[in-house]
């Protein structure tokens, strides 16, 4: 008794907190991949404006102010608005940013595996970043350093830093997640059909992009003496290989334009518009990618362009409705898909608009374009899954699939033994003798 009073006595000391490591640094091997991540996509994007520069200015006749040229190609390259003079300048060309992006997004999967711990995918992702961001630093040092003596105003410090960060840090996620997905989705237990929906979202942006890029090339087609005009101010092969290089830089600008236009949004350069049901003449700039618009009032067929994005919203729902059991996680895959497309049209719309110098502003209208891509996928492409789910139950039967793991070994029938039959014959003879029995019981 007097024991137990004793114990009860003692004083309960609270448990010593956890004692919190440093973070692990990365070792050798880790640091090389990371260096390469931190630098293939800055290096290889400066190389091409390097090249792109040297060229035109050899061309032009001095390699003078080359250093404030390649720096306003990097700054370009990620989107910051640039101001020379008086001109502004934030329409810039998305298919160098395009570029950047999938290298960085390249690298980060490659220094990504399916079971890369937390900390290692937040090395990859500030590598990703941290290269950028150091040129960046560099090139608005050289810009302002040049300012002094050219045109070229700097740009603002954050806005820039801003540009660099989201672009690569976005581009580095899609990739770590195109390792990782899974165990991201496992982990945070989501539902099936949320990456049914993601997917299926990704074949659904690519279709409308190939259909957009089809009717820029026709048009093209169409107005193919007007390009061949524009290519004539060129003022010779160096001048009309500048203007072609400029007008792919562009192209993906025009076809994120072209799928505004086909979703039934506007797409405006200064006073000129363009829809399905009005075009409204202006001033436009003399790249020949822009004589894909049409110059004329809009045709009675041009509505018929809508057939675009109500054949790819049914077949994002028939894709939906392969990929999932019952209608309702159809139906979740198909809404899944049609919200992340919006915000793709949303940023795509963002990034491809601005201001061009006299022209004034150039873009789409990018609240409508994103909104009505999001109807137009959310609306047909549920109806379609509906459809192609009637009479679906919401379990999913399975087959069964045999573990590649674990080997299938046939074994061999093992035919009858000489004793086996004997045995046969024995029970056979037992059989009878006891029915001849029951025979004479009887």
């Amino acid at each position: 008794m007097c024991a137990l009073l004793e114990r009860s006595a003692r004083t309960v000391r609270p448990a010593r907190p956890p004692v919190r490591t440093a973070p692990q640094l990365p070792s050798p091997e880790q640091f090389r991949v990371l260096l390469g991540v931190a630098l293939r996509s800055s290096t290889t994007v400066l190389a091409v404006v390097a090249g792109l520069v040297g060229c035109a200015m050899l061309f032009g006749g001095g390699l003078s102010g080359a250093a404030a040229a390649i720096a306003a190609g990097w700054l370009g390259v990620h989107q910051v608005p640039l101001t020379i003079g008086t001109t502004a300048l934030s329409v810039l060309p998305l298919a160098p940013t395009v570029g950047a992006m999938y290298l960085t997004a390249r690298s980060a999967a490659a220094a990504t595996t399916a079971d890369s711990s937390r900390a290692d995918i937040i090395w990859v992702l500030a590598a990703a970043i941290g290269g950028p961001l150091a040129v960046t630093v560099v090139t608005l040092a050289v810009v302002k350093d040049a300012s002094a003596s050219n045109a070229l105003a700097p740009p603002d410090t954050l806005l820039a830093f801003g540009w660099v960060v989201v672009l690569h840090g976005c581009a580095a996620a899609a990739g770590v997640l195109a390792r990782t997905w899974r165990r991201v989705a496992d982990g945070a237990g989501a539902p099936d059909w949320l990456p049914a929906g993601f997917g299926a979202a990704g074949a659904a942006i690519r279709r409308l992009l190939v259909a957009a890029a089809g009717v820029v090339a026709i048009s093209l087609l169409i107005h193919w003496s007007v390009a061949v005009e524009l290519l004539n101010t060129g003022d010779g092969f160096v001048g009309g290989l500048g203007l072609i290089v400029l007008s792919l830089g562009y192209l993906p600008n025009v076809v994120v334009g072209a799928v505004a236009v086909v979703t039934g949004t506007k797409a405006t350069i200064g006073t000129a518009s363009v829809d399905l049901f009005a075009v409204h003449g202006g001033p436009v700039p003399g790249l020949p990618v822009l004589s894909a618009l049409p110059t004329g009032p809009a045709a009675a067929w041009y509505p018929l362009l809508l057939i675009i994005p109500a054949v790819v919203a049914i077949q994002l729902g028939r894709e939906c409705a392969a990929r999932c059991g019952s209608r309702a996680d159809a139906l979740g895959a198909v809404l899944t898909a049609a919200v992340v497309t919006g915000l793709a049209a949303l940023s795509a719309g963002a990034l491809c608009g601005g201001e061009l110098g006299t022209f004034g502003r150039v873009g789409v209208s990018v609240g409508p374009f994103a909104g009505l891509t999001t109807i137009w996928l959310a609306a047909l492409g549920s109806a379609a899954a509906a459809v192609a789910t009637r009479g679906r139950s919401g379990v999913v039967v399975r087959r069964a699939v045999p573990n590649p793991a674990v080997p299938v070994v046939a074994v061999p029938a093992v035919p009858a033994t000489p004793a086996s039959r004997d045995d046969d014959t024995a029970a056979s003879r037992d059989d009878d003798t006891a029915a001849s029995r029951d025979d004479e019981t009887d």
